[in-house]
């Protein structure tokens, strides 16, 4: 149901091309490919949550380029959002999830990974 959500408020955003990894080693392998540009990552998945996939996909440096990584979480307990920073995520939001949260979360991620880079 969470996925579906998020789907649906990244199309209206304007996001195309949307895939989903019902487990976190599928989602580092569709990194491992190329051609990702965001991921929103739930901390808790099944197979491997959402640090290790994030360090797994910080790890290659075979990629092109690095995706944008912004961490999701049920709740917005005190640190979390810093551990996901400390642990390779570029931004996070908490569920239930807005347009307007997901929006501010990409553009603060993004500022995050520009900054990074100067």
């Amino acid at each position: 149901m969470n996925q579906k959500i998020a789907g649906m408020v990244l199309e209206k955003l304007g996001y195309e091309n949307i895939e989903f990894a019902n487990n976190g080693a599928k989602g580092v392998e569709r990194v491992s490919k190329g051609d990702i540009d965001l991921v929103f990552m739930d901390l808790q998945m099944p197979v491997m949550g959402g640090l290790d996939a994030t360090e797994a996909i910080r790890q290659n440096f075979g990629l092109a380029r690095q995706p944008i990584i912004v961490a999701m979480r049920g709740h917005a307990l005190a640190g979390v959002r810093e551990f996901c920073l400390s642990g390779g995520m570029n931004g996070f939001v908490a569920k239930p999830i807005s347009v307007d949260d997901v929006k501010q979360a990409i553009v603060d991620a993004v500022e995050d990974a520009a900054g990074a880079l100067t």
